[in-house]
């Protein structure tokens, strides 16, 4: 009297697993929508959407500096091209120190290694003394382990 005999509703296991695909693909589809227009609507919000005074008033500038230097960019092609240095590049030393964090690590690297390799051979050299000790307190007859019988 306790048992139940019915079979499973296989229509309606198909049904919500059906509805299950198509929810995750609408939310997949949604995440993935929202995702690409903050990404790439950033950048043509920033660069499509610039006006055009602005993009004619930066060309201007940029053509201005450009012929506004010690030497016209035309001019240091052609010198760059046939291998002349303008005299406006001078060699000068660097002003620029932040190259010596880089170097202190790279020679405190160089200090550790050195380290490491001597304390490697000082560990050998005890490993040898020791059992070159071994070897002697084994051919004068004493005893080695440290329970030696007392006369």
């Amino acid at each position: 009297m306790g048992y139940e005999n019915t079979q499973p509703k296989t229509g309606m296991l198909a049904l919500v697993m059906l509805g299950s695909v198509v929810l995750l693909a609408l939310i997949q589809w949604g995440v993935s929508s929202y995702f690409d227009i903050q990404v790439e609507g950033e950048k043509e919000r920033t660069i499509a959407h610039t006006p055009l005074v602005d993009r004619a008033t930066a060309a201007d500038h940029a053509a201005k500096l450009l012929s506004s230097g010690a030497v016209t960019l035309s001019r240091a092609m052609e010198d760059w091209s046939t291998g002349a240095r303008p005299q406006a590049i001078t060699a000068e030393a660097s002003q620029d120190f932040s190259a010596w964090a880089g170097w202190s690590h790279a020679r405190d690297a160089e200090r550790r290694s050195a380290e490491a390799k001597e304390m490697q051979e000082m560990a050998e050299a005890a490993l040898a003394l020791s059992s070159s000790n071994a070897d002697v307190s084994s051919s004068d007859g004493a005893p080695e382990s440290p329970e030696a019988p007392r006369n």
